[in-house]
């Protein structure tokens, strides 16, 4: 049986729209709060088994309809160079980008990626067959300002 969020995708008439949670593993729920009382973010995005663990919360938790991959925004810039640390009032880069820099002077490491990639195949194998795995970005502007470790302004 196919998933009602790739049937509304598809534009098929479903009972009702498709729920998925976006807010990361429910940073609400208690499951997640337990393992952040163990884990750093950092630490649960890294390990294939927590961070399985973590994406596939909302799904036991709150049955949803999709689960959102556990990652971060900023997984592109540490692969092109830029070493992030985050902090509690957010990413910092160590080495960030300089109004002046250039493109060219980044050197992307694919291998830097590699846990994502072990990441997307252990929730593979941990998830439903029927449940949608959505995995995200950060808009180029909200990333371009992290990476020069500019405070975002949320609107409020």
């Amino acid at each position: 049986m196919e998933s009602i969020l790739l049937k509304t995708i598809k534009g098929e008439k479903t009972s009702r729209p498709p729920v998925w949670f976006m807010r990361q593993a429910g940073r609400i729920l208690p499951n997640y709060m337990k393992l952040k009382e163990s884990f750093s973010f950092h630490e649960l995005m890294n390990d294939k088994e927590l961070a399985s663990k973590v994406t596939l919360l909302p799904i036991s938790d709150l049955s949803v309809d999709a689960a959102i991959l556990f990652s971060d925004i900023l997984v592109i810039p540490h692969a092109l160079g830029l070493e992030v640390e985050f902090k509690k009032t957010g990413p910092i880069f160590n080495n960030p980008l300089n109004i002046g820099s250039k493109a060219s002077d980044l050197i992307f490491d694919s291998k830097k990626l590699d846990y994502i990639y072990n990441n997307i195949k252990q929730i593979n194998l941990d998830k439903n067959e029927q449940t949608p795995l959505i995995g995200f970005c950060g808009g180029p502007l909200t990333v371009f300002l992290l990476c020069l470790n500019m405070r975002v302004l949320k609107i409020t």
